[in-house]
């Protein structure tokens, strides 16, 4: 079922929010939309700034129409970090911290907006070597139901692990294989880049991608996919990637939307139920959030 269709001269993930929250068993949004956006009339259209925030990933403004068809959605979807949303409609808009926008009631069937966003636009070097020194602000993308590998102490660390997680944690035991796991992983990298790049390449490497994965009697899909199946699809990839890098102290959030679809022409693309797609988002000091 197509979804919507985009104009953009630049391709991007079309996302809608981005999830917080890790129980251990899932990744949920907790984040109220607090802060309106003010608009200014132009014509028929009403135009909505986004606050802005700093710093973000550099990269250029590209406008982006997106053409929603067959769905109803309190979402408005944007391809990048948005700047300002043009609508023929007067409309109540929040967004809240994960730089998601939002809508007091449900648009759609049809829907056509414009947006400016920031696309980001980097390359290796300029994520390397950034340092972990996060504002305090980002605790909250570092929260998990346990420790985090830094504060296992002790002369046999992934023993201490395995009796915190085990004794201290509901369904801690689930998780018990999560301290070797990790440094399996990322054997002795300290830069928060340099683990990133490990995790991905891991699970790229290790796991198989499916949309049925065999079941498991763990219940946690996230600790399932890790230390049992080693399959599963968008969802277990990311969430389990986002735990691994707020394991090693990295700020991590599970953005949620869909993927760019198809391109029929030139800078339009078709983007259906199968596009639907969740991917990991972390903390990089001095430039933002980045995909």
């Amino acid at each position: 079922v197509v979804i919507m269709k985009v104009e953009s001269s630049s391709t991007s993930y079309w996302r809608a929010n981005a999830l917080e929250t890790f129980t251990g068993r899932t990744w949920t949004g907790t984040q109220g939309f607090l802060e309106s956006l003010e608009s200014t009339r132009s014509g028929d259209a009403f135009v909505y700034s986004v606050p802005e925030v700093s710093p973000i990933p550099p990269g250029p403004t590209v406008t982006q129409t997106f053409r929603v068809q067959s769905v109803y959605t309190n979402y408005l979807f944007v391809g990048g970090d948005p700047v300002s949303l043009q609508i023929g409609q007067d409309l109540v808009l929040r967004t809240n911290l994960l730089r998601a926008i939002h809508s007091n009631r449900a648009l759609g069937p049809s829907l056509v907006y414009t947006v400016d966003a920031v696309i980001p636009d980097l390359k290796p070097t300029d994520v390397v070597g950034r340092g972990s020194n996060y504002p305090n602000a980002l605790n909250l993308y570092l929260s998990l139901p346990f420790r985090r590998a830094a504060e296992i102490a002790g002369p046999d660390q992934e023993a201490t692990w395995r009796s915190i997680v085990s004794d201290g944690v509901p369904g801690g035991e689930e998780w018990a294989g999560l301290y070797a796991l990790n440094r399996e992983i990322i054997g002795e990298a300290s830069d928060p880049y340099e683990i990133t790049l490990r995790i991905e390449r891991y699970l790229r490497r290790f796991f198989q991608y499916s949309l049925d994965p065999p079941p498991s009697d763990y219940s946690s899909p996230y600790a399932a996919f890790l230390f049992d199946t080693r399959s599963g699809y968008c969802q277990h990839f990311a969430g389990a990637m986002a735990v691994l890098l707020r394991y090693n102290g990295i700020p991590a959030r599970v953005a949620v939307g869909f993927a760019t679809g198809e391109e029929e022409e030139a800078g339009t693309y078709t983007v259906s139920t199968n596009n639907a797609h969740a991917w990991v988002e972390a903390y990089v000091p001095e430039i933002g959030w980045v995909a």
